[in-house]
């Protein structure tokens, strides 16, 4: 699917969003008492740009499941905020921080990843999309820290890290839209896996799942200013490259 924004009628946003922040972020060796989605990038924190980026493209409500550092990120992110907390999230990952908010998602809504800075018209471009929708780069996706998509027909086919080679056609952003009647769905994948005992593992299992059953349309954002930080040289690149086009977007 083409990056560029259609000029026609435009699909209404969801009302909701859902940011996952519960984790340690212990790969990144930045800020150990706190939380990743705190690191400063200008003068705002990286939850604080995710949060101004949905409200810009005219999302209220937004949710953010918390862990490590809960008050911490619920004093720079603010009462308007909802918050959820994840207690396990020393020994969950972010599959469980998404179950953790089946009671509060009541329709179509967008999913972030809290360590991903991204061009608010990445916002716009999946909030938008018809249906369910999922944010890619095919320009990236070599390496074993990526999570990989695998496309059929502009549809996500699977998404992990394990996969490689010409089954990889990107790098998942971190940014996906569910529609109403899919969201559902997803929640109940979620939970047939939580109730499984399988707990320590990303969402992208229940994407999977679901990817079986529902079309995800795949946006390739390839040359629009985007990173996840994992890592000093993700925070880098991000404080250098991508927040100066940010401001000039």
């Amino acid at each position: 699917m083409s990056c560029k924004l259609s000029t026609g009628e435009k699909t209404p946003l969801p009302v909701q969003a859902l940011i996952l922040a519960a984790g340690r972020g212990q790969r990144c060796c930045l800020q150990p008492n706190t939380s990743k989605a705190l690191l400063k990038l200008g003068a705002r924190s990286l939850i604080e740009h995710q949060v101004a980026s949905l409200r810009r493209i005219g999302i209220q409500q937004i949710a953010i499941v918390t862990g490590h550092a809960a008050s911490q990120v619920r004093a720079v992110a603010g009462a308007d905020c909802h918050y959820i907390h994840n207690a396990r999230y020393a020994e969950t990952n972010s599959l469980y921080s998404l179950w953790s908010a089946r009671h509060w998602l009541k329709g179509s809504f967008m999913l972030l990843n809290c360590d991903v800075l991204a061009d608010h018209r990445l916002y716009e471009m999946v909030g938008r999309a018809p249906g369910c929708a999922l944010a890619y780069d095919s320009a990236s996706g070599s390496e074993d820290e990526h999570m990989k998509v695998t496309l059929e027909q502009g549809r996500l086919s699977h998404i992990s890290k394990e996969r490689n080679g010409h089954a990889v056609h990107g790098e998942n952003v971190g940014m996906l839209k569910f529609s109403g009647r899919a969201v559902p769905r997803l929640l109940r994948e979620a939970d047939g896996l939580v109730q499984k005992g399988v707990t320590n593992t990303w969402a992208a299992a229940a994407f999977n799942k679901l990817a079986a059953h529902v079309a995800i349309e795949c946006i390739d954002v390839r040359g629009l200013p985007w990173t996840e930080i994992d890592n000093q040289s993700d925070l880098q690149n991000a404080r250098q490259r991508i927040l100066p086009r940010l401001h000039l977007a």
